[in-house]
């Protein structure tokens, strides 16, 4: 059966407010004060300490390959890093991405590496293609095919679909190449994360009321609005 242990890692005042784990045992946090620390998940020792962000940060995600590592803060930027192996190590790919007006609230790489989403306070969704130098704005979805207020979370369903969330109340799946909108789900006042199972087929909605299931054919599979009272 699954071992689970409490793991306390202290960071002094500032918060953790994301957090990402990596295939082959490492976890990566980012707190308040701007900073990410990724850890060994055996000895629970520090293996690199990245301070590129100058405030909070919002997001941190590996690639589901494990090659890649992308950060996002309220600074308004996301950064991309490359994996290495035997000893762990990151190396900064590239500048940071700064399409934003405002905070970056969301990021998302693809199970390659090779893409990145950012979601904003500003509206905005960015999508890179990051194994170009210099990186490359594949597609802006902007309020005119995506939300009327901050974009909260993104997240990628393998290499097909990227699904959106909105403190508007919706999220929508898109299809990865086309940018072509496949579904509208609007199930909450407010959406705070998106995410995809890993075959990348469904996805569940967390909101300020309750969680949603859909799967890739836009239908609901689950509501937990009569599992939780708070």
């Amino acid at each position: 059966a699954p071992q689970l242990r409490e793991v306390v890692t202290s960071v002094g005042s500032n918060a953790i407010l994301a957090a990402g784990h990596h295939k082959d045992g490492y976890y990566a946090t980012g707190d308040g004060s701007g900073a990410v620390t990724v850890y060994n998940s055996a000895t629970l020792a520090v293996e690199v300490a990245l301070t590129n962000h100058t405030a909070p940060v919002t997001g941190v995600e590996f690639s589901r390959g494990g090659d890649a590592l992308v950060t996002c803060s309220e600074d308004g930027t996301a950064r991309v890093y490359e994996v290495s192996m035997a000893p762990f190590g990151l190396t900064l790919k590239g500048g940071p991405l700064a399409d934003h007006s405002s905070e970056v609230l969301g990021c998302a790489v693809s199970q390659d590496g090779r893409t990145v989403a950012t979601a904003g306070e500003d509206r905005n969704v960015y999508v890179y293609d990051v194994s170009t130098s210099p990186f490359a704005v594949l597609r802006n979805l902007d309020p005119t095919v995506g939300h009327n207020a901050a974009v909260s979370s993104v997240s990628f369903g393998g290499l097909t679909y990227l699904a959106t969330g909105s403190k508007d109340g919706t999220s929508k799946i898109f299809q990865v190449g086309s940018w072509t909108q496949l579904f509208h789900f609007r199930n909450h006042a407010e959406v705070f994360d998106v995410a995809f199972n890993p075959n990348g087929n469904m996805l569940v909605t967390a909101g300020d009321d309750r969680a949603v299931v859909h799967d890739v054919s836009g239908n609901q599979l689950h509501d937990t609005s009569t599992a939780h009272t708070g």
